[in-house]
């Protein structure tokens, strides 16, 4: 987001919670962990970091899209150039979100909340979740709390939609193959790892898109994650936010996404002819075991998202993103691999 601001003019700072070493060499940038002494990721305490800081609006990521009441603070603060706090909550309120899928027609995986003689296989999902990290196969011997869910397990291939909205209308900018569960960059079985882009054409997706954007009123950049399954879409969820393909996208198609986020809501949308000139892909590298990580500022150019020298990762956590591009998506995500097992090489000899 930060790069991509920078692009297109804009006047901002930027407050998260790790405050990446690349992140602050090119903008302002205020981090809980390093600036207000943060240990553990609370985000509630972005609100109260804020308030220390001088602006007149805020464009919000993840996990805003989980924390609908903290969108409703910095309502009353100031303008949000983003999904207001009422959308959110609806789009995100599962019951809410599948009934509507039902009534248009719209396939997605079986999913069930009042828990009892379930047979088959499912999956155990939280409510408020992201990245994939708690979600796990159901068992009988399972105890699901409150918090979670269960959805049907369907193998096929994990794809996601980015369009942008003005409330009433869309336009799909980029098709996209997400990577899970990888263990080429340390992941787990259901883990977030990165994306490739685009993907072919899916048919129905746009007008999915239209549905839900007109439902919901979504406004500005948005994603829809889905499962791709013998040609048919099956729904899991609506990203109400910025997604973590933006960078690639970009690049895959040559547009500013941020851009094009503040104009939607002027009511402006692109009128978009997706032809990309290269296929983009980002991973994201997991930790296998706990590490002293070296002179990460050698990293500055070739990585994404940076630790910062001599800094602890543990067995589990994210080290950094990897970019790569290449004339298809072969191609693509074997250069992903490669910049992967040469970076593994370094940290693990």
């Amino acid at each position: 987001m930060a790069e991509s601001a920078i692009k297109s003019k804009y006047n901002f700072i930027t407050l998260d919670y790790f405050g990446d070493l690349d992140q602050k060499k090119i903008c302002e940038n205020h981090s809980l962990k390093r600036d207000f002494r943060r240990e553990i990721f609370d985000p509630n305490d972005l609100f109260l970091a804020s308030q220390d800081l001088d602006f007149d609006a805020i464009v919000y990521s993840s996990p805003f899209e989980n924390h609908p009441q903290i969108i409703k603070e910095f309502e009353r603060e100031c303008i949000v150039i983003g999904n207001s706090s009422k959308t959110v909550s609806e789009v995100r309120d599962w019951v809410t979100f599948f009934d509507f899928l039902l009534w248009e027609g719209i396939n997605y995986p079986e999913t069930i909340f009042d828990v009892e003689n379930v047979h088959g296989r499912y999956l155990v999902k939280p409510i408020k979740g992201g990245g994939g990290t708690q979600i796990e196969i159901y068992k009988k011997s399972s105890k699901i709390k409150k918090s979670f869910f269960l959805q049907k397990y369907l193998k096929g291939k994990y794809c996601s939609a980015s369009f942008i909205s003005d409330g009433a209308n869309c336009e799909v900018l980029a098709i996209n193959e997400q990577l899970v569960g990888k263990e080429e960059f340390g992941a787990k079985k259901f883990w977030y790892c990165g994306n490739i882009t685009p993907l072919e054409d899916v048919q129905k997706i746009e007008e999915i898109c239209s549905k839900i954007t007109k439902k919901f009123g979504l406004k500005g950049s948005n994603g829809i994650d889905f499962i791709l399954r013998d040609g048919k879409i099956y729904v899991l969820e609506v990203n109400p936010r910025f997604q973590a393909s933006m960078g690639i996208i970009e690049n895959a198609y040559d547009i500013n996404l941020f851009d094009l986020h503040v104009r939607s809501f002027c009511g402006e949308l692109p009128h978009f002819e997706r032809e990309a000139t290269k296929t983009w892909g980002n991973a994201i590298l997991y930790a296998e075991k706990d590490i002293i990580l070296p002179d990460t500022s050698k990293w500055i150019g070739k990585f994404k998202d940076l630790p910062y020298p001599s800094e602890r990762i543990d067995k589990g956590q994210p080290i950094c993103s990897i970019l790569a591009s290449g004339a298809d998506k072969e191609e693509c995500w074997n250069r992903l691999v490669e910049q992967a097992n040469n970076l593994k090489d370094e940290l693990y000899q």
